[in-house]
Order: C-alpha cells, then structure tokens, then sequence
C-alpha cells in the first residue's frame, strides 16, 4: 500500500530564502519515517504536527526538536493502522534558535586550552610536542562537540580574527589567543 503524504508548510521565517529545513521521508517496511535536515549553518528548533487519526506514531504529536546546523534528526515514525487511509497530513515550522555567548566565561586562561579537529595531523604533533615538553593541557575537539567549535570561533572574533577557515590547533594560553601557527615545534617550546 502506497501512503501519500501531504506536505503543508507554515514557516515562521522569510518564505523568500532558501528553506532552511526540509522534511524527508524514507519507507521501512510499512513504517514511514518523517526526518527533518538542516541545510544551515544555524541552529533551528523544528515543530512537526500531524493529522493522521489512522496512524501510530513514535511520539506524541506536536514534536519538537533542536536540530543543529547541517544535521538531520528524524521526527517521527508512522505505522498504519489496518484499514488506514492513504493520506496523512504534516504540517511544521522552524525558528532560528539563538546562540548564548556564554562560553568565554568558563574558560581558564591560566591553564593550555588546545582546541583541536578530529585526525588532524598538525594537532597530533602538537599534542605530542605537548607531552614531549611536559605542558599540561586540556583538548577542546571542535568536531566532535559544537560547543567546542562555537567557543573556538567565539574566543577567534573575540580576538580580532574574521576569517571563516583558520588552521588547526588553536591555542588559548594566559588570556592570548594563538591561531594558524606556522612552528608548532617552536612555538610550544616557548609555552613554558
């Protein structure tokens, strides 16, 4: 059995942009599965309403979600009841979830904040050189926590860098700030 869904979008934010949400819907067995993905570089909180009386859902209707930038988080699954309909109506909307800029404020400047990317080479060696000089540090990994990379990129404007790409680690030392260093070697036998 084929199940139809209807689409209805009632978007809080400027219907002339690109959407910055899209619903999708993928089919496992007869379980329909409504997902929401972000195609921003924000943060958005989703709301998802249905009208299907002749459905089971996962969750109970209205559901809403926090769904960080580029990511994609399902919202609900569906299970017909027997003899369902064959149309079921979805509607959502989405706003814009505000940054807090909070993070600046429980970092320690007295001791090495290296804030590092996933398998990245440089922030290897530098973490070795770390040890090799007996430096005491704490990794910040901005891939694998968003509020490490929103730190990372807070503690940057906040230091005067304006750029969007910045070379891997970043250093927050005793107030300063240390970003695309270009000898790691030297630079943290100067640490100390």
């Amino acid at each position: 059995m084929k199940i139809y869904i209807i689409i209805l979008l009632s978007l809080l934010v400027n219907i002339s942009s690109f959407n910055a949400i899209q619903l999708k819907e993928r089919k496992e067995g007869k379980t329909q599965i409504i997902s929401a993905k972000n195609n921003s570089d924000k943060d958005y909180e989703v709301t998802l309403s249905a009208n299907c009386p002749q459905y089971n859902f996962s969750k109970s209707m209205p559901v809403t979600q926090r769904i960080s930038a580029y990511d994609e988080v399902e919202m609900v699954r569906l299970d017909p009841k027997p003899n369902a309909s064959t149309a079921c109506k979805f509607s959502f909307n989405y706003t814009p979830v505000k940054q807090k800029s909070n993070y600046t404020q429980s970092i320690s400047s007295q001791n090495i904040q290296m804030f590092v990317v996933h398998e990245c080479p440089r922030c290897k060696t530098a973490k070795e050189l770390m040890i090799k000089n007996s430096l005491y540090y704490r990794e910040r990994n901005v891939t694998l926590d968003k509020n490490e990379e929103l730190l990372m990129w807070e503690l940057l404007k906040k230091h005067g860098y304006h750029d969007t790409y910045v070379t891997t680690p970043v250093i927050y030392y005793k107030n300063k700030l240390y970003y695309n260093i270009n000898n790691l070697e030297t630079f943290i036998a100067n640490l100390k």
